[in-house]
């Protein structure tokens, strides 16, 4: 298979042939006029230098006409009455041309003629002399070589011709510099598409002339960063469905020997006395909040929609603190909350537990050493509920805050890291935000959950 001309290569290959005609076209031309030019040149001098002498103002003696004839680069001759030559400028040896001149004169009279001696040729021009000059020669004969004058055009053409090869030569140049600014970007363009789409989406181009191609690297680089950006977003989704997918099985398997310890703590707590029930009863409560934890994420794992039913939300917010008041006070942390009177709402209370529990375990590993948490309810002011959990921590580095949601992070102590944004997950799927910055009160980090306000009607 013939592989196809470059852009290069093409354009060079119509420019060049047209021009190389062009060029030959106008030195033909060229040559033409200056050899036309030359011979009306050179018999306008003959004719003013032969009215000169044939007017009589001169004397005609054979060192004037030797004088003139060098300057005319001609042969000068005075022709009798009877048609024969006079004195002249023409050597001994030139007699074949002297009897050339008569024999015109007599034929052709005063008018230019071209008389042809074996390969040579010459112009002839007769004058007869005015009744000022010597009586004895009443014609003056002009003679040029016309080899001698195609001589001088030849060197002309020739020069002509090297100026010409030099003109084709610089403008091809021209044409090639002018193509290659041309063809090297898109060579470049090129290249780049080549390497994106062998999967290298950090390819970039840096081309700034011409105009529209700047336009069109500009845009490929667009291009490729709108495609890296998919690409990774379609590889953190993968990554996500299949952590979801993996979290949801462990669940599931975790799910089955939780509830055998369940119901055995539940046959010894009947069986038990005080102190023990309030041991078994607190086991429960903890295996309670393991099967909210796995059952959301059983939930996230199938990609359920949330179940909205009326709850108090403020309810909510006191079971999750119930459950991990002892755990949360044997780590020295002190819970302060501050709970607003709230409307009855539609949510889904399971996966809202889940946001509350995520919030209040990372805020309990920013606390290794004891300090407190702050849990306030409001209705917000737009017309929606609002939940904030504060804590006396580190906080958060503000650099890190708009990324803090995207995607799965390594957790400072134990677990995946999931947390914030399966917590993101479930408040979006309310309709509502979640929003993490500084604590003004405790100094730690703040997050505010908001959630639109959906009154449920009385029952």
């Amino acid at each position: 298979m013939t592989r196809p001309r470059s852009f290069h290569a093409a354009l060079l290959l119509s420019f060049v042939p047209l021009l190389a005609l062009a060029t030959a076209l106008a030195w033909w031309a060229a040559t033409s006029v200056l050899s036309e030019a030359l011979e009306d040149d050179l018999e306008a001098r003959m004719a003013q230098a032969a009215e000169v002498l044939a007017s009589g103002a001169v004397p005609l003696t054979p060192a004037l006409l030797a004088r003139t004839g060098e300057l005319l680069g001609a042969e000068l001759a005075l022709l009798d009455d009877a048609g024969r030559l006079g004195p002249s400028t023409l050597d001994p040896g030139q007699a074949p041309l002297g009897q050339a001149i008569e024999r015109a004169w007599r034929e052709s009279g005063a008018g230019p003629a071209t008389l042809e001696l074996g390969a040579a040729r010459y112009r002839l021009l007769v004058r007869a002399s005015s009744t000022g000059g010597d009586p004895r020669y009443p014609a003056v004969a002009a003679l040029v070589s016309l080899d001698k004058l195609g001589a001088a055009t030849r060197r002309s053409a020739l020069w002509l011709g090297v100026a010409a090869l030099l003109g084709t030569l610089v403008l091809a140049w021209v044409a090639h510099r002018v193509a290659a600014s041309v063809t090297r970007p898109v060579r470049q363009l090129a290249h780049m598409a080549e390497r994106i789409a062998a999967g290298d989406r950090t390819a970039r181009s840096s081309i700034d002339s011409p105009r529209e191609l700047e336009q069109l690297a500009a845009a490929l680089n667009a291009m490729a960063a709108r495609l890296q950006g998919y690409e990774d977003e379609v590889a953190e989704r993968n990554r996500l469905a299949a952590l979801g997918e993996l979290a949801a099985r462990v669940a599931h398997e975790i799910r089955n020997p939780l509830t055998a310890i369940k119901l055995q703590l539940q046959l010894l707590d009947e069986r038990a006395d005080e102190p023990g029930r309030a041991t078994s009863r607190a086991l429960l409560d903890e295996i309670r909040r393991l099967e909210l934890i796995i059952g959301t994420t059983l939930a996230m794992g199938r990609g359920q929609r949330p179940q909205a039913n009326a709850a108090d939300f403020n309810r909510l917010i006191d079971e999750v603190l119930d459950l991990f008041g002892p755990q949360l006070a044997h780590q020295g942390i002190a819970v302060h909350r501050d709970l607003g009177e709230l409307p009855a709402v539609a949510v889904d209370g399971d996966r809202l537990k889940q946001v509350l529990i995520n919030l209040l375990t990372n805020a309990a590993e920013q606390l290794p050493r004891g300090g407190s948490i702050a849990v306030t309810s409001r209705v917000d002011s737009n017309g929606g509920i609002r939940l904030a959990v504060e804590d006396s921590g580190p906080g958060i580095d503000p650099a890190a805050r708009d990324a803090l949601f995207d995607k799965p992070r390594p957790a400072s102590g134990a677990g995946l890291g999931v947390g914030l944004a399966l917590s993101r997950e479930i408040v979006e799927s309310h309709g509502g935000r979640i929003e993490a910055g500084a604590s003004a009160a405790l100094g730690g980090a703040r997050f505010t959950i908001t959630l639109p306000l959906t009154i449920m009607p009385a029952a």
